[in-house]
C-alpha cells in the first residue's frame, strides 16, 4: 500500500450527506481539479442517491457507484514482474505521460519504455491530464493514430 495509490484510496470516502457535499469533496482534491465538461460527467457518473430504506443515511445522501475495495485490490495486484512479459508483435504502443504525475513516475516511465522499446511523450500536467486537458489528449491520441496509418 507504500508504493501504489492503493494506501490512499482505501480511506476514500463512500458516502455524503448531499451531492453537493459529494462533488465539494472531490472538487477540493488535487487529483479531481478536471476540466469543466468532465468533472460534470464524472459527477453524473460517480455518485448515485443512496438506496431508499437506509436506515443509516439521510434522505437526499449518495454514495459512490464503484466499490472502493474493488478499486484498492486492482492497485494491489498490479503486476511488478512487468519485465516478464513480452511487447506484443505488430502492435503499435505509445504511452504519454504528465511531468507532475505522483503514479506514473519518469524514473519508472522512462526505463519501462526503453526495455519495450515504446514510443513515449510526456506532457505538461498531473496524473488524471486526459480528464484535466481532454482536448489536448485526443489531439495527442489522434497524432499517433495519424502516424500508424500513414506509416503503413
Amino acid at each position: 500500500d507504500d508504493l501504489t495509490p492503493a494506501g490512499k484510496s482505501k480511506f476514500r470516502r463512500r458516502s455524503w450527506p448531499s451531492r453537493e457535499q459529494a462533488l465539494q469533496y472531490f472538487a477540493s482534491k488535487k487529483l479531481f481539479q478536471f476540466d469543466a465538461a468532465c468533472f460534470a460527467a464524472f459527477s453524473d457518473v460517480v455518485v448515485k442517491p443512496v438506496a431508499a430504506g437506509n436506515e443509516t443515511h439521510n434522505e437526499g445522501a449518495v454514495e459512490l457507484t464503484f466499490d472502493v475495495d474493488v478499486e484498492v485490490g486492482i492497485f494491489r495486484n498490479t503486476p511488478v514482474n512487468l519485465k516478464s512479459y513480452r511487447r506484443p508483435e505488430g502492435v503499435p504502443i505509445k504511452v504519454i505521460h504528465a511531468d507532475r504525475s505522483d503514479a506514473s513516475l519518469k524514473q519508472c516511465v522512462i526505463p519501462f519504455c526503453d526495455y519495450f522499446d515504446l514510443e513515449r511523450q510526456m506532457i505538461p500536467g498531473q496524473h488524471m491530464f486526459p480528464l484535466q486537458q481532454p482536448k489536448a489528449t485526443v489531439s495527442l491520441i489522434q497524432q499517433f493514430i495519424q502516424g500508424v496509418e500513414h506509416a503503413d
